[in-house]
């Protein structure tokens, strides 16, 4: 046979599959993200209502409030999306993300060319530095929030089985690992 000739390739098993204990776990964890990231969200969002309410009046509010809530409603679907995907196999999941993500993308894309669409008399009096700073801010306020929740959370997935270790708490690699 030619060296340069396609060989067939067996197909790759589906994944782990995780156990009810590791999709419960990152379920759990899943749900802490979606409602850390909410809070996040309104706590740097209403501050910044607030000012916009100040300085560029009820129509600075009222379109920093509409950038906030696309925010909102694009990180929430795709949260609740990945926290369902946890029991199925490994490999599924990253495709349900990305999936879930094309899908988010092009609905703002679809938002964005009705937005284009609009008439001038309706989107004159919408001020875009009022929906750009609501969607920073929401935006940041939820991402800062699942950087905090996700240093604290423990995915028991990644960790090693108590045989990696012998008794004076070196890995079989000969690493030292840390203990808390």
């Amino acid at each position: 046979m030619n060296a340069t000739a396609e060989q067939p390739v067996a197909a790759l098993p589906a994944g782990h599959v995780p156990s009810e204990d590791q999709a419960a776990a990152m379920r759990v964890n899943g749900q802490k993200a979606l409602v850390a990231g909410f809070v996040g969200a309104h706590i740097l969002a209403v501050p910044t209502l607030i000012v916009l309410g100040i300085t560029l009046g009820r129509a600075g509010m009222v379109t920093g409030a509409l950038g906030a809530v696309v925010v909102l409603l694009y990180r929430i679907f795709g949260q609740m999306i990945t926290n369902n995907a946890t029991r199925q196999p490994v490999g599924s999941q990253l495709a349900t993300a990305m999936g879930s993500l094309l899908l988010r993308m092009t609905a703002l894309l679809v938002l964005l060319g009705v937005w284009f669409a609009l008439p001038a008399e309706v989107t004159a009096p919408l001020e875009p530095i009022g929906i750009a700073l609501g969607i920073l801010a929401a935006e940041l306020g939820w991402m800062g929030a699942l950087i905090v929740t996700g240093i604290r959370a423990r995915m028991p997935i990644y960790d090693l089985p108590a045989s990696t270790f012998d008794n004076t708490g070196s890995s079989a690699s000969g690493r030292r690992e840390e203990t808390r």
